[in-house]
């Protein structure tokens, strides 16, 4: 109660007499993390063999240690750790080397974690309702929820009136949407209106990625 960071800084400094820095996390390792998340939960579910989800929990720390040397972990790695029959697995892998740049940002393991967690329950909330979620897209829209709630918030309300009748179609929705003029008005009120500046133009474009890959 009371104390300052400079006091709690000092204080560990006379504890510790070395330098100790945390590094960040890298895509490589954010990529390795998020794949054995997804062969975990892959294995909890039946899908993949016990015996190959500890195999690939040896395979990726290996992988990681090797870094230095070029062994990177990437999209071909991944892949092998899944059998190659089982589409869905692999395209579990490709979605982990698509979001490990964007979720290395800033990010540690238990937010990467959480975030794939939240991915997970919105899929299973789904289910009893005969409704199934690809985990691809939903991982996408939750990522454009958590980098921009208001821009998600937009795109949903926009969505939902093209399943009305309100809006053109979904063709006009994504070409608005890659030219960053997507706005929350109407079609003929967006036309009367100018686009504020090339901030709103690139951050359209920079989640044109995440809705339209």
């Amino acid at each position: 109660t009371g104390m300052t960071g400079d006091v709690a800084t000092n204080y560990f400094d006379k504890l510790i007499q070395v330098p100790l820095h945390v590094p960040r996390l890298g895509v490589n390792e954010v990529m390795g993390y998020i794949a054995l998340l997804f062969l975990e939960h892959a294995s909890a579910s039946g899908q993949l063999e016990e015996a190959r989800f500890e195999e690939a929990k040896r395979a990726v720390p290996e992988r990681l240690r090797q870094s230095w040397k070029g062994q990177t972990v990437d999209h071909s790695f991944l892949e092998s750790l899944v059998p190659q029959a089982n589409e869905e697995l692999l395209g579990l892998m490709g979605l982990a080397v698509r979001l490990a740049p964007l979720l290395a940002v800033d990010s540690n393991p238990r937010l990467v974690k959480r975030f794939l967690n939240t991915v997970f329950l919105r899929q299973s909330l789904a289910t009893p309702q005969g409704i199934e979620l690809d985990v691809g897209a939903l991982a996408k829209w939750h990522l454009l929820e958590r980098r921009d709630e208001k821009l998600a918030d937009a795109v949903a309300g926009l969505c939902l009136q093209i399943l009305t009748g309100a809006w053109p179609s979904c063709y006009w929705l994504r070409r608005r949407l890659s030219q960053g003029k997507l706005t929350s008005r109407s079609p003929s009120a967006t036309r009367r209106s100018q686009s504020n500046g090339c901030n709103s133009h690139r951050r359209w474009a920079t989640w044109t990625f995440v809705l339209c890959c």
